[in-house]
């Protein structure tokens, strides 16, 4: 049996205009060739980044995978799909690199509001979710072929005393 040489990438956060998607799209070109998922909460941005890298590199191969990680159900699902991909080829041969891009920041004027599963949502999302996304991953990310990477992308939108440009017009 002939080995798949494909070498795996998931990007969270992934939707059009996100630093995500700009990683997205340097993955899925030559040199890297790494088949992207698009790990995106909202169905439609996921599926028109898909198409937009698709489209500009009509030999990557880029997927949507919906992922909300303010829910552990979606998480879970999200990785049961990712194993279902290519007849199981990131359980067999392991996944090379997880972008973990995906975040929410907040403002002044934003409510308290929680996940599905009861935690403060930027704690839930930012933390919690992307740490037990990794960690159901982590064996994947040990089987690749060669070394893997985990990337984690950071912003300082979780500090209330980073004032934004739309701040100081005011």
């Amino acid at each position: 049996q002939i080995m798949n040489l494909v070498k795996y990438a998931v990007v969270t956060g992934a939707s059009p205009s996100s630093i995500g998607f700009l990683a997205a799209q340097k993955l899925a070109r030559a040199p890297h060739n790494f088949k992207v998922i698009l790990a995106c909460r909202n169905p439609d941005k996921g599926r028109a980044a898909q198409e937009t890298i698709q489209k500009e590199q009509p030999v990557s191969q880029a997927v949507f995978l919906p992922l909300d990680l303010a829910s552990r159900q979606s998480i879970a699902e999200f990785v049961e799909k990712l194993h279902a991909l290519d007849d199981g080829a990131i359980a067999k041969q392991g996944l090379s690199l997880l972008v973990n891009n995906a975040g929410i920041g907040w403002g002044a004027q934003t409510p308290f509001i929680q996940t599905t599963d009861g935690l403060e949502e930027i704690v839930g999302v930012n933390h919690f979710g992307t740490f037990y996304l990794t960690q159901l991953l982590l064996e994947d990310l040990k089987r690749a072929t060669g070394e893997s990477r985990i990337v984690m992308v950071a912003s300082s939108l979780h500090d209330p005393n980073v004032r934004s440009k739309s701040d100081e017009t005011k």
